[in-house]
């Protein structure tokens, strides 16, 4: 007890300095890891929300979008391909809806792609907010017919099969409406 009484005048502004200190160290650093780290998720776990539209991913049914060096995470085609058409170059990756088989998008200055070359998009409105099984992608018009069969809710909507040019001249016509 006496070596607390005597030292407390010496003790004291250290340990206010310290504490201090500390606090201004958690404060920067704290602040600096929050701003440059991600928040941590498993390994290969998709980003929580559509970049465009912002509703969940569904895991395996995310569409994934390079474009440069970035990579984007999009719930469902629709919302991969409008957001490709702002951008001037871009790669996606889908998986077909049916048959899970994978299908490559490409945006180029020139134009669209899309390999395999037969494949075929269904773009429905939504129903409920909903639109993973209304905005799908297919290898080809066989699976495009055996999604809608699986579906018969879908297939008493009339839907229409897409390419990937009808899709280009309906997102460029959009451009140009937004534009106006």
């Amino acid at each position: 007890m006496r070596f607390v009484k005597r030292n407390n005048k010496n003790l004291l502004p250290a340990l206010v300095i310290l504490v201090g200190a500390l606090a201004v160290f958690f404060l920067v650093t704290g602040q600096r890891t929050a701003r440059i780290a991600p928040p941590e998720r498993p390994a290969g776990a998709p980003a929580a929300d559509c970049e465009l539209c912002n509703k969940p991913l569904v895991r395996g049914k995310e569409v994934v979008v390079r474009n440069g060096g970035a990579q984007h995470l999009y719930r469902c085609v629709h919302c991969a391909l409008t957001a490709m058409a702002a951008m001037e170059e871009a790669r996606a990756k889908a998986f077909s809806g049916q048959e899970h088989k994978s299908i490559e998008i490409m945006k180029k200055v020139k134009g669209w792609e899309v390999k395999p070359a037969s494949a075929i998009f269904l773009v429905l409105p939504e129903a409920g907010d909903e639109c993973i099984d209304r905005h799908q992608t297919f290898v080809d018009e066989g699976e495009f017919a055996r999604y809608l069969k699986a579906h018969p809710q879908l297939e008493a909507k009339s839907p229409k099969k897409f390419t990937i040019l009808h899709l280009a001249e309906m997102l460029e016509a959009g451009k140009a409406a937004g534009a106006n």
